[in-house]
């Protein structure tokens, strides 16, 4: 038995990535992801990503009666994408506006709507880029890149966060049910390290203390009694897949 912290879980999964690669050299038979899920056994999650729709324009004074204003071709853009939000496969939710550049008395050339966007596993995300484009005209519709670092560690990586999903019949997830008396395993609605540490050729379940709704919020915490019964269902869950 291993037991593996990475960092910048909530950022891209650095850690986990990095950790993957090494993980191949000798895969463990299952692993054990402690996000929290009220103590239920849970076998994937949806996807996340970034999806950034730039509309050009052309800068110019505001004083003035010139220039070319991108806000107004992205006020549409928000406008049509409420109206056909029921059309999409995925949930769309545009959460930042920025201009570029950001001061008040300027008409800027840049206008920026950032779109969260949450996908289940097997969704078709170049079709969805292609409706945007369509929808969103002559603005560059597109998954940004960033680039996440740890020391010596540096990687680009795509600001689609992939979906994960461990079949329901899977004998590992069987044994983890039974081991906890549980009848069916469950999926988060956010992400996790999952996707990268399953590249490392193990399955991986989900099982931790905490409601998964208070995640990344201030009003986050655990009950010491449920910490302690997690832990006891930690060492039972250990115990049965090393047996398995």
């Amino acid at each position: 038995m291993r037991f593996l912290a990475t960092v910048q879980e909530e950022v891209g999964g650095l850690g986990s990535r990095y950790a993957s690669s090494r993980l191949k050299l000798q895969p463990p038979k299952a692993i054990l992801l402690g996000e929290p899920s009220a103590r239920q056994v849970m076998r994937g999650h949806r996807g996340r990503g970034e999806i950034w729709a730039d509309f050009p324009g052309e800068q110019a004074h505001a004083a003035l009666a010139s220039g070319t204003n991108p806000i107004y071709p992205l006020a549409l853009f928000l406008t049509q994408l409420e109206q056909h939000a029921e059309s999409f496969d995925i949930r769309l939710t545009p959460t930042r506006l920025e201009t570029y550049p950001e001061a008040t008395n300027v008409v800027p050339g840049v206008a920026r709507a950032v779109l969260d966007l949450r996908y289940e596993p097997g969704a078709d995300i170049r079709d969805l880029l292609d409706g945007l484009r369509d929808m969103a005209g002559e603005a560059s519709v597109y998954i940004p890149e960033e680039e996440l670092v740890s020391g010596p560690v540096r990687l680009s990586i795509s600001a689609l966060l992939p979906a994960y999903s461990l079949e329901s019949d899977y004998p590992l997830l069987g044994v983890a049910l039974r081991t906890l008396g549980q009848d069916s395993a469950g999926f988060w609605g956010f992400t996790t390290d999952a996707p990268y540490l399953a590249w490392s050729g193990a399955p991986v379940i989900g099982y931790g203390p905490g409601d998964p709704a208070l995640a990344h919020t201030t009003f986050e915490h655990i009950g010491i009694d449920e910490l302690e019964a997690a832990a006891q269902a930690y060492v039972g869950l250990v115990q049965a897949l090393l047996e398995a």
